[in-house]
């Protein structure tokens, strides 16, 4: 039965042969440890490979990752690999893939180590970038499920720290649309820097926070490589594009964010890590908060003036006539205070014009006392009347129009009230008011009208 182009796993030669076939360049069996069928190579790192893989008694794919001692250019690189299929060995998340297997084999040159682990159908976030642009609040809903993963990690004990978190390391599950963290150990990055004692330099730079640098390692490191993510989808740019002299990502001239989002990337991009987000749980409230206030904001109705609120929304019906009553009470003292402002307004502009006069008559007054030799009381009453006769009689020429005094309608409101056993506007704006019928309207003008003659 033929079966899929095939790789032999002895010596890596594509052999289209039959599963019982030898390899023909190297005769020996082509299956890795038996039982694995490599079909093809799906990723290549400076010291790894990735192969797509089939088990041939069950017939699951899987993916097998291979670190040739030969290729390997530090024990680091090593350790680091066993390092991460003991991580995965002890992780159960479906945000992880599913760790199945690790061994050695191969003789010679040939020797490597070998990780099995479920085979991931779909996309990395960097090959789905390539051909689409993300909304904001898409990169929030991206961030979110990965620090939800990392939520996981960090909680661990021992924590594990991913150290390589980037686009090129997160996949979209093609069967339900989730994100799964790939890459653990970050193998394929790992160097031996002599110049820091030995320490392990890991990730990929413009996603390495600051103190990666030093060879240090926190929670808060998986978290700023989420930040550079978020802006990398936003901006469609690699961070260390946007790495300013100072070593911060200075990205907000390449793109513009709401107030949320800005203060979510801002607190996972610190440079210093004391200054950056304390957990992956905490910081998943702030995108959580973010979010909805973007909601809120496109779905927000602004109540519009002179729609009835529904009865018991905000103030009892008892709550609601005691205002309108206080309204009542105060209406026509309102309306005096009115009326008094603007004439006040009136004479202040009126004023100006009548300056003159007044001049002009204190004037000719005080000539007139001191030619007829007039005593100097007289004078200043004079001046004064001329001063303050003319306001008093307009105060009360005001007074001699005015309506009903505050007392006197604020007695017949609440007459109206008891009659009828509710209340009822003095205009003709009750049809705003919910519960009166045309009714209860007729029988309170009645016994207003009655009462008033």
């Amino acid at each position: 039965m033929e079966t899929d182009p095939q790789l032999c796993a002895a010596c890596g030669a594509s052999l289209p042969t039959r599963l019982a076939d030898n390899c023909a360049v190297c005769g020996k069996d082509p299956l890795l440890q038996g039982r694995y069928l490599l079909i093809d190579t799906v990723g290549r790192g400076a010291a790894g490979i990735t192969y797509r893989a089939v088990e041939v008694d069950s017939g699951r794919r899987v993916a097998i990752k291979e670190m040739a001692y030969r290729h390997a250019n530090s024990i680091k690189a090593l350790e680091l690999f066993e390092r991460e299929a003991t991580v995965l060995q002890q992780t159960s998340h479906p945000g992880i893939p599913e760790y199945l297997e690790h061994f050695e084999a191969g003789d010679g040159k040939a020797r490597a180590l070998y990780l099995v682990q479920e085979f991931l159908e779909g996309q990395t976030l960097a090959e789905e970038s390539s051909g689409r642009r993300y909304t904001e609040d898409e990169v929030l809903g991206i961030v979110d499920e990965l620090l939800e993963i990392l939520t996981y990690l960090h909680a661990l004990r021992p924590r594990i720290i991913h150290r390589d978190l980037k686009p090129e390391n997160v996949m979209r599950r093609a069967s339900d649309g989730k994100l799964v963290l790939i890459d653990f150990g970050s193998v394929r990055d790992a160097v031996k820097d002599p110049e820091l004692g030995g320490s392990t330099v890991a990730g990929t730079f413009g996603y390495m926070a600051p103190e990666q640098f030093r060879g240090v390692a926190e929670p808060g490191t998986d978290l700023y490589a989420v930040g550079a993510l978020a802006v990398n989808l936003l901006t469609r740019r690699e961070p260390h594009q946007m790495l300013g002299p100072t070593g911060s990502l200075d990205w907000r001239r390449h793109v513009q964010v709401s107030d949320g989002t800005l203060s979510v990337l801002n607190t996972l991009l610190a440079p210093d890590i004391r200054n950056r987000a304390a957990d992956a749980t905490a910081t998943r409230q702030q995108v959580a908060r973010a979010r909805g206030k973007a909601s809120g904001v496109q779905g927000a109705q602004v109540p519009r003036r002179g729609n009835a609120e529904p009865a018991g929304t905000h103030k009892s019906d008892r709550a609601q006539r005691r205002a309108v009553r206080r309204d009542l009470r105060n209406e026509p003292r309102n309306q005096r205070r009115l009326t008094r402002g603007a004439r006040r307004s009136a004479s202040t502009d009126g004023g100006k014009r009548r300056r003159p006069l007044f001049a002009f008559a204190i004037a000719a007054w005080v000539l007139i006392s001191i030619f007829v030799h007039a005593p100097w009381v007289i004078m200043v009453l004079g001046i004064l009347a001329i001063v303050f006769l003319p306001r008093i009689l307009s105060r009360a020429r005001d007074e001699a129009t005015a309506g009903p005094s505050a007392e006197s309608e604020a007695e017949q409101a609440r007459e109206a009230e008891d009659d009828d056993g509710g209340w009822t506007l003095p205009d003709s704006d009750t049809d705003d008011v919910d519960g009166e019928s045309a009714a209860s309207e007729e029988s309170a003008a009645e016994v207003g009208t009655t009462r008033s003659h």
